[in-house]
């Protein structure tokens, strides 16, 4: 079962400035309203490597390519309307 955001969360993520990849992905996946346990299956990590990565960890070279495309396809997928997610 996938877990909502909490909204301390959220209002974290969102009042953060950017100046990570992984923070870039947290915001993304907060707008889309895409889950952390997705987005771990995706790409193939645990939730809480995701978590991690949305706070502002830094990402592995081997998983850097992989979360620029996702980010990419996210940016994408919301100016076209695709996202957010309704459930």
């Amino acid at each position: 079962m996938a877990f909502k955001y909490s909204s301390a969360f959220v209002e974290a993520v969102q009042d953060a400035p950017v100046r990570s990849l992984g923070q870039e992905l947290g915001l993304l996946c907060v707008q889309g309203n895409l889950r952390a346990t997705y987005v771990a299956q995706v790409l193939n990590v645990t939730r809480m490597t995701v978590h991690l990565w949305f706070r502002g960890s830094s990402i592995s070279p081997g998983k850097h390519f992989t979360v620029k495309a996702l980010v990419k396809i996210l940016k994408e997928d919301l100016e076209n309307g695709t996202l957010p997610v309704k459930t």
